[in-house]
């Protein structure tokens, strides 16, 4: 293993501990799980959740691709900082929509929706990066598959979907009060 190789999981452990730590105890925080699905419909439940899991298998294989090949062909400074910032903003906001959710309080949704973006937006960056990179092979290949599944997730689902459909939900009648 080389420095750039340490140096980049010393990076998701940093961020990424925060992003599985935030549900660990958001989950447990919050007395009605139920919430935070908004008011997506039940139908449309199953298929956030095997978006969901096809999104972190996705970003497991992104994130080995980048582990093993990234040393050679990208510009390092940019991979870990954009990782730095979509982690942070993985990890924020299922406390903010708590927050949410028990204050009612508009302030927390801009922050969640603003993080949400965050993340899409870091995702867009990354599958822009990668798409223009002069690497090319199978591990690419699935890299840039497993990239595209978790951009439209972070994307479309994450940022414009869930937040239109928890706007509809009850318990954000007086977010936009207070």
């Amino acid at each position: 293993m080389n420095t750039n190789q340490i140096f980049f999981l010393i990076i998701l452990g940093l961020f990424g501990i925060p992003v599985v730590l935030s549900y660990i105890f958001g989950i447990r925080r919050i007395k009605n799980v139920d919430l935070l699905w908004g008011n997506i419909p039940q139908k449309y439940r199953k298929i956030y959740e095997i978006s969901m899991i096809l999104s972190a298998i996705s970003f497991f294989v992104f994130s080995s691709y980048i582990f093993v090949l990234s040393y050679k062909h990208y510009n390092l400074i940019n991979i870990y900082a954009l990782y730095a910032f979509l982690l942070a903003g993985a990890a924020l906001w299922l406390p903010l929509i708590i927050e949410v959710i028990e204050l009612k309080k508009r302030i927390y949704w801009i922050l969640t929706r603003i993080s949400l973006a965050f993340v899409g937006l870091c995702s867009i960056i990354y599958l822009s990066m990668m798409i223009f990179s002069t690497y090319y092979g199978l591990f690419y290949t699935f890299a840039i598959v497993g990239l595209s599944i978790f951009t439209i997730h972070t994307v479309i689902l994450d940022a414009i979907v869930w937040p239109y459909f928890f706007t509809k939900k009850k318990v954000t009648d007086n977010v936009n009060k207070k």
